[in-house]
């Protein structure tokens, strides 16, 4: 085992949102006494990871952003940016398309996230516990940035349905769902998948010496790529146990 890639919800972490710190440091310092790399997976943004895991000595690389940034040992391999333009073209269309209407918009930067909610809103209260960096701006279609990501949700509606629609009507685009709720639009040269093919290129690792632990919708697909591959998807069992097996 050369490399070990997870997700962060129902894997590193409870269903209650508590992560093991003083377990998990045990771990990485296994990983690091093995020459075993550890990556995570998620589509929170870089500042974002940066600041859960400041207390865990050792390097951790990261597929940020559900693919749109990808960060080996604090060194950046990837960004995949929404342009300006392209921005414009998916308010114009969350405007004009009944099912689409009334989003809750953030945009993930590259200096700040940005959002449509007003400081005031309960929504916005929860949506900082993901971005860090989280503000208000009054037109969401002035902001510029570089922007990896535009985050959507709305009061209700069928995510998978707004899915298929942002996909046919944007080719060039990807939309995704998000594990902690709503829907994620990156380009559609961006995915989960190809940041970790991009790590595993960096720290030539083949696939036979990657173990993948995910409970994300978005990985269930490529997981059976790996001799290795597991999904902690409504599983009881702990995922930092499942880690300490593996690099037994």
């Amino acid at each position: 085992m050369k490399l070990i890639a997870t997700n962060i919800k129902n894997t590193l972490v409870d269903d209650q949102n508590h992560f093991d710190y003083q377990k998990f440091q045990k771990i990485m310092d296994q990983m690091k006494s093995k020459g075993i790399h550890f990556v995570v997976i998620s589509s929170d943004n870089y500042p974002h990871l940066l600041r859960f895991f400041n207390s865990i000595d050792g390097q951790i690389s990261f597929v940020c952003e559900n693919g749109a940034q990808v960060v080996k040992n604090g060194v950046v391999l990837k960004n995949h940016l929404v342009d300006y333009l392209t921005c414009q073209r998916v308010f114009k269309y969350l405007s004009k398309d009944d099912q689409l209407f009334g989003a809750n918009i953030i945009l993930s930067g590259k200096n700040n996230a940005y959002t449509n909610l007003k400081a005031s809103d309960p929504k916005f209260k929860q949506q900082k516990q993901f971005y860090d960096y989280l503000q208000h701006v009054p037109d969401i279609t002035a902001v510029f940035d570089q922007i990896y990501r535009i985050h959507l949700e709305w009061q209700s509606g069928d995510d998978a349905t707004r899915i298929q629609l942002i996909n046919h009507h944007f080719p060039d685009l990807r939309a995704v769902s998000n594990i902690n709720g709503g829907i994620d639009i990156i380009t559609e040269d961006s995915s989960r998948e190809d940041g970790l093919k991009a790590l595993q290129a960096s720290f030539k690792v083949n696939d036979a010496e990657v173990a993948i632990l995910s409970s994300d919708d978005n990985d269930q697909n490529f997981l059976n790529q790996f001799s290795n591959g597991i999904s902690t998807k409504n599983q009881s069992i702990d995922g930092l146990d499942q880690i300490n097996q593996l690099i037994k």
